[in-house]
């Protein structure tokens, strides 16, 4: 196989280790730890924890624009950590939101208003959290 252009990266539907490597001109080995590092910014690396203690697995998923950057010099970890940074505040802040209009619906739901109505609400309201990082348990 040629060498892989851009295009190729996204074209793919899942890129291997294997292939980011050869895209990078680097050795499979050296993604793998790259990632397991925070060391390459072209994706994420998960440690499966399988209560075997002998036995290290391990998931990746490579993200396209992110390997093309990273190959092209423009990304870099700082970059990736400000990204995930405020990320993870969006996430903090849409939890708490989520937190205070679950307080609201079960104080509005014990008043007993809209009583006929309040079942379809709930169900609409819990769909939407449910899509959420946490499962939201009905209230």
């Amino acid at each position: 196989m040629d060498k892989l252009t851009d295009d190729d990266i996204r074209n793919m539907s899942k890129i291997t280790i294997q292939t980011a490597a050869k895209y990078l001109g680097i050795s499979a080995n050296s993604v793998t730890l790259g990632m397991r590092n925070a060391l390459l910014p072209i994706g994420f690396a998960a440690k499966k924890e399988d209560g075997n203690r002998y036995s290290d697995s391990w998931t990746y998923v490579i993200v396209p624009e992110r390997l093309i950057a990273y190959k092209h010099g423009k990304i870099n970890e700082v970059q990736v950590k400000n990204i995930e940074d405020n990320l993870s505040t969006i996430i903090k802040n849409f939890e708490e939101m989520k937190q205070d209009l679950l307080f609201l619906l079960k104080k509005t739901k014990n008043r007993r208003y809209n009583a006929i109505q309040w079942p379809a609400v709930e169900r609409s309201i819990l769909f939407v959290f449910s899509t959420s990082s946490t499962m939201v348990e009905p209230v």
